[in-house]
C-alpha cells in the first residue's frame, strides 16, 4: 500500500502545494532580476512628428532620438534588491522542503507504528474477543460467573474495542495527512 520513503518523497517534491508556490516564487523573483538588469541600460526612443499647416513651416515633419544619459544612475539598487530576492526565495524553499521531509519522516513512522500495533490485532482474535463476550453472558445466566466479574469483563472489553477503533481511525487521519503532504488524491 505504501511507496518507498524516497518515492513519497519525490512525489512530495513535485506536488506539495506549499513547495509549488514558493517554486513560483522563484521564478518570480528570476524575471524580477532579469527586468532590473534589462532597466540597466538606458532606454533609446525613436520620435517621428509631422506637422500640417504649423507655424512658421508647412508640412513639418521632424525626427529625433531620445535617450537618458545614465552617467549616475545604473540601477544598481533595484539589481541587488532583486539578487537578495533571489537569494531569499531560495532559501525558502529549500526551508521550506526540509521542514515537509521532516513531517513526511515523522507522519510516516507514526503510520509504521500503528501499523504495527494494529497488525497484532487480526480479524480471528477480534471476533474471538466477540466470542468470549458471549460465553460471559452464557455464563452469567448460567449463574458460573458474578455480576461484578461479567461488568467488569464487558467495561475492559468495551474500552478495548473503542481504543482499537481510535488506533484505526488515528491511522487513516495519518494516511490522509500524508497524502495531503505528498499531494495525491485517492
Amino acid at each position: 500500500m505504501l511507496k518507498s520513503t524516497e518515492e513519497i518523497l519525490s512525489q512530495a517534491k513535485e506536488r506539495n502545494l506549499s513547495l509549488r508556490l514558493k517554486k513560483s516564487d522563484i521564478s518570480i523573483q528570476e524575471n524580477e532580476l532579469a527586468l532590473a538588469k534589462s532597466n540597466r541600460v538606458p532606454d533609446l526612443n525613436f520620435l517621428v512628428n509631422y506637422e500640417r499647416g504649423g507655424n512658421v513651416m508647412q508640412n513639418f515633419v521632424g525626427i529625433g532620438v531620445k535617450m537618458d544619459i545614465p552617467l549616475f544612475n545604473r540601477n544598481s539598487g533595484h539589481i541587488q534588491r532583486a539578487r537578495h530576492g533571489l537569494q531569499s526565495s531560495h532559501r525558502l524553499y529549500e526551508a521550506e522542503g526540509l521542514a515537509l521531509e521532516n513531517q513526511i519522516q515523522v507522519l510516516l513512522q507514526k503510520i509504521a507504528n500503528l501499523q504495527q500495533a494494529l497488525g497484532g490485532i487480526d480479524q480471528p482474535m477480534k471476533a474471538s474477543g466477540a466470542e468470549l463476550l458471549r460465553k460471559f453472558s452464557k455464563q452469567l445466566n448460567n449463574q458460573q460467573i458474578t455480576l461484578l466479574e461479567y461488568l467488569d469483563f464487558t467495561q475492559s472489553y468495551r474500552q478495548s474495542q473503542i481504543d482499537l477503533l481510535s488506533w484505526e481511525e488515528e491511522y487513516m487521519v495519518l494516511l490522509e495527512e500524508l497524502d495531503f503532504l505528498i499531494g495525491t488524491e485517492h
